[in-house]
């Protein structure tokens, strides 16, 4: 994935993907503006890097076991239209 430098929508729900969510690499993600990871089995809290997906429109994060606060660099995610962090830990 981290050579998809033009990705725009990753869509990975539905795959019973366990462990932590993946670390986001800034050049990696500049244009990723739809990201799924929704009715999985991730652990683990939401990475504070997710704030450099300045492009990100809709993260779909629930359904999941992740625990922890959502990080205060979410707040960075100026077009992001659709957050959904439910039923998880």
């Amino acid at each position: 994935i981290s050579q998809l430098t033009n990705l725009q929508i990753l869509l990975l729900n539905n795959n019973e993907l366990d462990g932590p969510i993946f670390n986001f690499k800034k050049n990696t993600t500049a244009k990723l503006g739809n990201l799924r990871l929704n009715n999985n089995k991730l652990t683990g809290s939401i990475p504070s890097e997710i704030g450099t997906m300045t492009s990100l429109k809709n993260l779909h994060l629930n359904n999941n076991k992740l625990t922890g606060s959502i990080p205060s660099e979410i707040g960075n995610l100026v077009l992001l239209k659709s957050l959904s962090i439910s039923q998880n830990k």
